[in-house]
């Protein structure tokens, strides 16, 4: 990936519809891989506030029931064990992706996101939808007033940048991570990128 600013890296550009990145950001063309099922019923929130839906329907994951319950600080997020299988391997972001949620998200987000990791289909860890479990998981964060302080001043900056986006991935983040998105967005190509992108570089 393309650096744009110190510490930061630019991310990957979000998955396509069927939930594979292109192959031309080095990553396995989704030639050969069943497309992930439809996420009918399971995306708590429209595409029009961030990234693509997730896609994660089938897979023993209750994205569905994922919503505020109050206090996303009372989490205990998995360790990161997550197979990848020997068909795409080597894949060292599916690892610095998990422990990503674990540094950057507030503890109950983190642990959906990382429990969602680990029930995903060897298919789905190939195409890289350790990321739809993060994006699912960030969604479903209660309101923080200090997010939305923090995206106030990132829209002054960021004018193609709504509240709302920012919210959506704002929200489920520490301080830490709010921290890290917010240099990501200040930077000359994070406004372009757009908040997604930049919550999707939060990997340690």
């Amino acid at each position: 990936p393309e650096a744009i600013g110190t510490p930061w890296v630019a991310a990957k550009p979000p998955p396509s519809a069927e939930g594979y990145p292109p192959s031309a950001e080095g990553y396995p063309s989704s030639e050969g891989y069943d497309p992930p099922p439809s996420n009918e019923g399971y995306y708590p929130g429209p595409a029009s506030e961030g990234g693509p839906a997730p896609t994660l329907k089938g897979m023993g994951v209750p994205v569905a029931s994922w919503t505020c319950n109050g206090n996303d600080d009372a989490g205990k997020p998995p360790y990161c064990s997550v197979k990848v299988p020997k068909s795409c391997a080597p894949f060292p972001f599916i690892a610095s992706s998990c422990k990503g949620a674990r540094k950057y998200f507030k503890p109950l987000i983190a642990e959906r996101a990382v429990t969602c990791m680990h029930k995903l289909t060897p298919n789905a860890v190939c195409g890289a939808m350790t990321y739809e479990c993060r994006d699912a998981a960030m969604r479903s964060a209660c309101p923080d007033p200090q997010a939305d302080l923090e995206c106030q001043a990132l829209v002054k900056k960021c004018p193609k940048t709504s509240l709302a986006q920012c919210r959506t991935y704002m929200n489920g983040l520490n301080a830490a991570g709010r921290a890290e998105v917010s240099k990501c967005m200040v930077t000359a190509t994070g406004c372009g990128y757009g908040i997604y992108s930049c919550t999707e570089g939060l990997n340690d």
